[in-house]
């Protein structure tokens, strides 16, 4: 009768240790094929995900606003990194917004670049300084004059009067402001550099 139960014994516990081996078999190879196999729901998640790596090609020695025919050079630390978009307001003012790739690298979100919607349109702020032009023939008196009031003077090329972003905060309100203060004096230094650089503004081909 002992002999009976010790054998009884023995087998229970090799039954157990083969359900733990197979447990063990089981959840390593779900591990396994979760990691390597994603659900279709999930790739299709991820192929919609925005890419916003994606910088335009302007980036060079000087910048060129193609549509405009004007052109100005960069400084040395700057020259390869700034990009830029066009814009025009509702009150005819044409402008160019300018971003840094060397910015993009430090705040690492995108929040100081143009990011693309799903409407096909651009949104983004860039650094503070900016270019703006006018053609003083079109808005009335009163337009006209509130749009000097609001930025600097630099100079006028063909027709068109040109202007720098005049901040309505001394320091600025910038796109690091307030998720990266961390980056102001950066910011500052270059929208510093290119509002210099504008006084150098001319006619290109």
């Amino acid at each position: 009768m002992p002999h009976k139960t010790r054998s009884q014994g023995s087998i229970t516990i090799a039954i157990l240790i083969l359900l733990v081996v197979i447990g063990v078999a089981v959840a390593a190879g779900y591990v396994w094929y979760s990691h390597h196999h994603k659900p279709p729901a999930t790739q299709a998640a991820n192929a919609r995900a925005p890419r916003i790596t994606t910088r335009p090609t302007n980036s060079t020695t000087s910048v060129v606003v193609a549509a405009w025919h004007v052109s100005f050079p960069l400084p040395a630390d700057l020259q390869h990194d700034i990009y830029y978009q066009t814009y025009t307001s509702n009150l005819g003012e044409q402008g160019v917004q300018f971003a840094s790739k060397k910015l993009d690298g430090l705040v690492d979100d995108g929040y100081c670049t143009f990011l693309p919607q799903a409407d096909g349109k651009t949104y983004g702020t860039g650094v503070s300084a900016g270019l703006v032009r006018i053609n003083p023939h079109n808005p009335g008196p009163e337009t006209l004059a509130y749009f000097r009031s609001q930025h600097t003077y630099i100079k006028t090329i063909n027709n068109y009067e040109y202007y720098r972003n005049k901040p309505l905060k001394d320091p600025p309100i910038t796109c690091t402001s307030e998720r990266h203060p961390q980056f102001n004096t950066v910011e500052q230094t270059i929208s510093q550099e290119l509002n210099t650089a504008f006084d150098k503004l001319a006619a290109s081909n």
